[in-house]
């Protein structure tokens, strides 16, 4: 049957008004995929090691993986109290179930992935939503092990805590400035160190593997031995500890984005708030390397004395080849010494 005129004159109206193809009916836009590091989508969602060589995961288990992470966090911003979250965590927990459609899509063991961009913003480029995320694993770790004897509480993994740092190269920085750091600046600084971590210094990323090894040395340095768990103020440990922590999620980035430059980029664009934040939580390492000398002195170990040795000499080829990006070049910034406060 015919459309009247007057019907068919206001359609034709409305699909030039709101561009509306001949079905009445507007085709939906196609999503932009950026392509990403398979190793960077495991690391997400599994405490492997970042830095070195991941154990394989199928794409249907890394894909369970995903959804099991996204279906856990549906179920914390459902509980009583976290529902002021919930459209934030609904974002976060639509996104990695996209993702995890985009994984189990895609070929066996494929090196990159095409994930949907807007999914990879929502978890790497805002801020808010990634607090709500990094709250949300909290309150799973903490729901965990309150079932669970104290003798037997393990340790809560850092790997969800670190998912930002891992995804945060693929996201638009228009308004981020960076700095074009040559890469033998990075090399003069690590490479004379990764034999010391016993890294393969022709492992295609010894270098960032290098970098993320550094900032795990920060904390390791604290950590407690048999002979000596109290030798130290718990309260000038935690302390420190927690901005070794930071300035080790610093490294962490550091790392990613030489990983993602990949090993023949003759330049890293590294951002200016990462070296700034580098520059002023870097008299940690001192001191993480200060409180690793007086337990090596006290009990020493060969162990101890490799970490030191590697340590005290980052320290110093950072404090020499970054000194061009500092602000204030050998004054540690956030050291109380300099500036009557911490960082």
């Amino acid at each position: 049957m015919e459309k009247p005129k007057f019907l068919a004159d206001l359609l034709g109206s409305l699909r030039q008004r709101f561009g509306l193809s001949s079905g009445d009916q507007q085709k939906p836009e196609e999503p932009e995929y950026i392509v990403v590091l398979r190793e960077d989508l495991t690391a997400f969602v599994t405490p492997q090691s970042y830095g070195g060589v991941q154990k394989k995961i199928g794409r249907d288990h890394m894909a369970r993986l995903w959804e099991n992470q996204a279906t856990a966090f549906s179920l914390t911003i459902d509980q009583p109290g976290q529902r002021g979250e919930f459209a934030k965590g609904c974002q976060i927990v639509n996104a990695m179930r996209n993702n995890a459609r985009e994984i189990r899509n895609s070929q066996e063991f494929v090196p990159v992935i095409k994930i949907p961009r807007e999914d990879m913003e929502v978890l790497a480029g805002s801020r808010e939503s990634l607090a709500t995320l990094q709250m949300m694993d909290e309150l799973i770790i903490r729901a965990e092990t309150e079932s669970v004897p104290v003798g037997k509480r393990q340790s809560p993994l850092d790997h969800m805590h670190l998912a930002e740092i891992r995804l945060t190269p693929y996201i638009r920085d228009d308004e981020e400035a960076f700095y074009i750091v040559p890469r033998e600046t990075l090399e003069d600084i690590f490479e004379p160190i990764l034999i010391d971590m016993k890294i393969n210094p022709t492992d295609t990323h010894a270098l960032s593997m290098g970098v993320e090894k550094l900032g795990d040395s920060l904390t390791e340095a604290y950590k407690p031995t048999a002979h000596e768990p109290n030798l130290y103020d718990e309260n000038f440990a935690d302390n420190r500890h927690t901005g070794a922590y930071l300035l080790k999620m610093n490294f962490c980035e550091l790392a990613s984005r030489m990983r993602k430059a990949g090993p023949d980029a003759e330049n890293i664009l590294i951002p200016q708030r990462l070296m700034t934040a580098i520059e002023f939580k870097l008299h940690h390492m001192r001191d993480a390397f200060t409180h690793l000398q007086r337990k090596q002195e006290r009990y020493p170990t060969e162990e101890q004395g490799t970490r030191l040795a590697y340590m005290t000499q980052a320290y110093a080829g950072i404090n020499h080849r970054f000194a061009q990006y500092f602000e204030k070049p050998g004054n540690h910034p956030g050291d109380v010494t300099f500036f009557g406060m911490d960082s």
